[in-house]
């Protein structure tokens, strides 16, 4: 299943060249409409498209080929047969009901965007050299930090001094004038100018400084618990030197709303 939105402004203007696109993962958990409407947003303060990827769970429909396999109905306890067919159905309306809601949110802001559905899950590092950022939506714990991405939000940014990590702030400061970030959790793992945070307090944003030690396990710490936030923003380069499989798992299980990988 693939769709494509005409571009919905003749004068619209890329920061890196045309095609440049920010890619957000959807799961079979699906996604909110608050954090479609936030990468939007995202998209249009960094002048780029947006590709909704859709992955579809083709082991757990292998698994329900199986003889004899069942599921358990979390709220009840109640055990019953998972039928693959019946399961390959739920996900292509899963699939066809958020295309529908990631289009309508796109067009509203005027942002160009794609859909697409695939079968075989790209690894994060590979999603990552394919555009300008890499959007994953994150597994909040129940009954912690409300996701407000839309109004309100609070946003946390690694920063390591890089050309990345401006481009991290300078898009903190586009959130800031939409109005969108009201509390800010700045984790310093470089060489931070302090004119940065008098310049956001300054505009009424609250400020917390975190100053730690640049290392993986600080790095991927940060990704998967520390303060949780709406939107967690990470220099593309503060996570090449992870191993995939430890990379894709803190981004998808994050406490926080959602983690942006920018380049």
């Amino acid at each position: 299943m693939t769709s494509e939105t005409p571009p919905a402004r003749p004068d619209d203007r890329r920061a890196e060249g045309d095609g440049a696109e920010i890619c957000l993962t959807i799961n079979m958990r699906g996604i909110s409409r608050a954090t479609l409407e936030a990468a939007v947003r995202i998209a249009e303060r960094m002048n780029t498209g947006l590709l909704g990827l859709f992955v579809d769970d083709v082991q757990l429909q292998q698994v329900a080929d199986l003889p004899f396999t069942t599921e358990v109905i979390r709220s009840t306890g109640e055990e019953r047969n998972l039928y693959a067919e019946h399961l390959r159905h739920r996900s292509r309306q899963l699939a066809a009901s958020i295309q529908s809601l990631f289009q309508e949110c796109a067009r509203a802001r005027h942002v160009e965007c794609r859909f697409e559905v695939r079968q075989k899950r790209e690894s994060v590092k590979v999603l990552m050299g394919q555009g300008r950022g890499l959007m994953v939506p994150g597994n909040p714990r129940r009954g912690g930090l409300p996701i407000r991405p839309v109004q309100a939000s609070r946003v946390k940014v690694l920063f390591d001094g890089s050309d990345q990590a401006l481009r991290a702030l300078d898009l903190v400061q586009g959130l800031i004038d939409n109005g969108q970030c009201r509390e800010l959790y700045l984790v310093n793992m470089g060489a931070l100018n302090t004119r940065v945070l008098s310049d956001m307090t300054g505009r009424g944003v609250r400020v917390y400084l975190l100053n730690v030690h640049r290392d993986e396990p600080s790095i991927v710490r940060q990704l998967v618990d520390g303060p949780e936030a709406d939107l967690v923003i990470v220099p593309r380069g503060m996570a090449e030197g992870i191993s995939d499989p430890v990379l894709h798992q803190a981004v998808e299980n994050s406490v926080s709303g959602a983690t942006l990988l920018v380049a």
